[in-house]
């Protein structure tokens, strides 16, 4: 990021210069480069923030927020919602009629607007393979392709591994994604730590990367043995002749140590939050369980494997 723009955003926000003004300082500090004994002369940066500072989270909170602004400004159908770098923008119109399908396909087309003037404003990178337009109808899928160098019309959701038909026979981890997980528990074998210690660390790394997701669609039979035998030897520390279900269910190890365990809890956490936050009836809800208990892809069809679990 250009640290111009930090202090330019800083005073927009209206965040004191005792504040922004030091942390600019010392990124902005000379600094040169050494290799193999040689030192280069010294240069002053002007983009970048200090590695390893604990306000660059905050920094780039404040500087996407001026994106959400323009989007939620771009019509009364316009949301937004941001994760540090992970934005998403929608547009939904009740109906959707040829009228609104047009309504939501422009709000659309400026989303991507605001996104590509926000990305050369702040010289940031888009990553081209999470970047993307989703439409739920096929008249605004064609519209949406009409877009002027827009990304391309699919489905892919902040890492998530979805689909949008029952082709795929249920949503299995990406092979990326499981070999990661598995690296991490292969990790936490090695550190001679208590029984207790060595859980907290696998919920928070193997756990957490192995089921991310896991409220949307459910893990494969496959993925998920492959998943709970790793996770066993992790907490465990050894795989020679132990049961998982005896590593988990007879001794002390929490629920949020438990791969099997958030692949049943989070598809109805999912659902749950979605009543406590108005989206959905308990009524619906029921139908919905009811008449998609042959899914195989989506959170219905999470939630009946949690169930059949």
């Amino acid at each position: 990021l250009p640290l111009h723009l930090l202090q330019q955003v800083a005073e927009a926000a209206g965040i004191p210069a005792a504040i922004w003004g030091p942390m600019l300082q010392a990124y902005s500090m000379p600094r040169l480069l050494r290799a193999d004994g040689v030192a280069s002369d010294a240069r002053t940066p002007t983009c970048g923030l200090a590695p390893g500072c604990p306000g660059a989270t905050d920094w780039l909170a404040i500087v996407v927020f001026c994106w959400k602004a323009r989007i939620t400004s771009v019509s009364e159908r316009a949301q937004s919602r941001e994760y540090v770098d992970d934005m998403v923008a929608t547009s939904e119109a009740e109906g959707m009629t040829d009228e609104a399908t047009t309504q939501v396909a422009t709000d659309v087309g400026l989303f991507w607007a605001i996104t590509e003037a926000f990305r050369s404003a702040t010289r940031l990178a888009l990553n081209a393979v999470k970047s993307n337009m989703f439409a739920t109808g096929r008249r605004l899928a064609a519209l949406l392709r009409q877009v002027p160098e827009g990304p391309e019309v699919r489905h892919a959701f902040l890492g998530v591994v979805q689909a949008a038909s029952g082709h795929t026979g249920g949503a299995h981890l990406e092979d990326k994604r499981l070999n990661g997980a598995l690296a991490c528990f292969a990790r936490i074998e090695g550190p001679p730590l208590p029984l207790h210690r060595r859980a907290h660390v696998a919920a928070a790394s193997g756990v957490s990367s192995g089921t991310f997701g896991a409220g949307q669609h459910h893990i494969g039979d496959y993925e998920l043995d492959q998943l709970r035998k790793a996770n066993a030897r992790a907490v465990w520390r050894t795989g020679f002749r132990t049961s998982p279900e005896l590593v988990f269910c007879a001794s002390t190890v929490p629920a949020r140590a438990d791969v099997l365990a958030q692949a049943i809890i989070q598809p109805w956490q999912y659902l749950t939050g979605a009543i406590r936050r108005g989206i959905i009836d308990k009524q619906r809800l029921m139908h919905m369980l009811e008449a998609g208990a042959k899914e195989t892809t989506g959170p219905l069809a999470a939630a009946h494997a949690a169930l059949r679990r």
